[in-house]
C-alpha cells in the first residue's frame, strides 16, 4: 500500500504542473489590466504612471518568463502579493482557510452520517413510503439551487421566525457555544444538503444490491439480527462508490462553499476567490486554485487507500 500511494503521489506532481500552467495561462491572458487595481485611480496615473506599476508587479515580462518566476516562488512557499490589499498571498489564504476547513469539516460529517443513515432507511423500506419521501426530497434538493435554498432558509428561519442570525461567524471563546451553533446551523445544513441528498442515493442503491447477494441470506439463516445483517456484513461491502464521491469532496475543505460562504456573509475561501474573480486579483486565483487541485489529487489517493479497507479483496501493490 505504501509503495503505491507513493507511486500515485509521484505521478500526481506533472498533474499539478499542468494544471498550474492552464490555471497561470487563463488567469493571466484574461482581459482587463490588475494594474488599475493595485494602483489608487484616484490620483488619475498617466499612462507612464501604469507602466511603471506593471514593471513593480512584472507584468511586462513575457508569459513564459513570468511562469518560471511564479512556480520558482511557489516551490518555497511564496504566490506572490495580492493586488487587491498589497498584502502576501499566502497571509491572506491562511487567515481563511481555518474558517473553511471548519465548516467543511463539519458539514461533510453531519451530511455523510444522515446519508447513510437515510440510505439505509430507505433500502430497509424499500418502495414503501418512507423510501418514496427520502426519495422526493432526496432529487428535489439534488436539484434546487445551493444559493435559493440558503435565501429561502434565511427567509425562513432568521427574517419570518427569527430563530437564527441571518449571516456571519462566531468564534468559540469569545462567543458562548450556543451562538457559536446558531451562526452555523444554517450554512452547515444547507452546505450538507446537497451532500445527503445524492449521498442517500448512493448508499440505497449499493445497499440494495448488496443485500440480494447470497451470504447475506445466509446470514440471514443463521438467524443473525437485521440490524447485524445491515451494519456488519451489508453495509460496509455497499460504500466503495460513496467512498469514491467523499474523495472527490475534499476539495471542499479548501474552497469551502462559494455560494454558501457568500449568501451567508462567511469569511472563507469560497468568498475570497468570489472577491478575487471581481477583483482581477490574479496571484489569489492562480493559488487558490493550485490549491484546489492538490486536495483534488490528494481526496482520490485517499478514496484509493480506502478501496482496501472497506473492500479487503482490493489488494494494491
Amino acid at each position: 500500500m505504501g509503495r503505491y500511494i507513493l507511486r500515485r503521489i509521484l505521478q500526481s506532481i506533472p498533474v499539478l504542473f499542468g494544471i498550474s500552467l492552464i490555471t497561470f495561462l487563463i488567469v493571466n491572458t484574461a482581459p482587463g489590466d490588475p494594474a488599475l487595481l493595485y494602483m489608487d485611480r484616484s490620483s488619475n496615473p498617466t499612462p507612464e504612471d501604469i507602466q511603471e506599476v506593471r514593471r513593480e508587479l512584472g507584468l511586462d515580462k513575457p508569459l513564459p518568463v513570468r511562469y518560471v518566476e511564479w512556480v520558482g516562488r511557489a516551490m518555497v512557499g511564496d504566490f506572490g502579493t495580492s493586488f487587491k490589499d498589497k498584502r502576501p498571498v499566502i497571509d491572506r489564504i491562511s487567515e481563511t482557510l481555518p474558517y473553511s476547513i471548519k465548516l467543511s469539516v463539519i458539514s461533510i460529517l453531519f451530511g455523510y452520517v444522515t446519508a447513510i443513515l437515510l440510505g439505509i432507511l430507505a433500502a430497509v423500506k424499500a418502495n414503501s413510503w418512507i423510501d418514496y419521501i427520502i426519495s422526493f426530497f432526496s432529487a428535489l434538493f439534488v436539484s434546487a439551487p445551493v444559493f435559493w435554498v440558503a435565501l429561502m432558509a434565511i427567509l425562513v428561519f432568521s427574517v419570518k421566525l427569527d430563530l437564527l442570525p441571518t449571516s456571519g461567524w462566531s468564534d468559540y471563546g469569545n462567543e458562548s457555544i450556543w451562538n457559536v451553533a446558531r451562526h452555523l446551523i444554517l450554512p452547515v445544513t444547507i452546505l450538507a444538503l446537497r451532500d445527503i441528498a445524492g449521498m442517500s442515493r448512493y448508499v440505497r442503491s449499493g445497499l440494495l444490491e448488496v443485500l440480494r447477494q447470497d451470504y447475506v441470506r445466509t446470514a440471514r439463516s443463521k438467524g443473525l439480527q437485521e440490524r447485524v445483517v445491515i451494519f456488519k456484513h451489508a453495509l460496509r461491502n455497499s460504500l466503495i462508490p460513496v467512498v469514491t464521491v467523499m474523495g472527490l469532496s475534499l476539495p471542499a475543505l479548501v474552497g469551502g462553499a462559494v455560494l454558501t460562504e457568500t449568501v451567508f456573509g462567511l469569511p472563507g475561501m469560497g468568498r475570497l476567490a468570489v472577491g478575487s474573480i471581481a477583483n482581477r486579483d490574479y496571484p489569489m486565483l492562480i493559488a487558490i486554485n493550485l490549491l484546489s487541485a492538490v486536495m483534488v489529487v490528494l481526496g482520490n489517493i485517499l478514496a484509493d487507500a480506502a478501496y482496501g479497507w472497506v473492500d479487503p479483496r482490493i489488494r494494491y501493490n
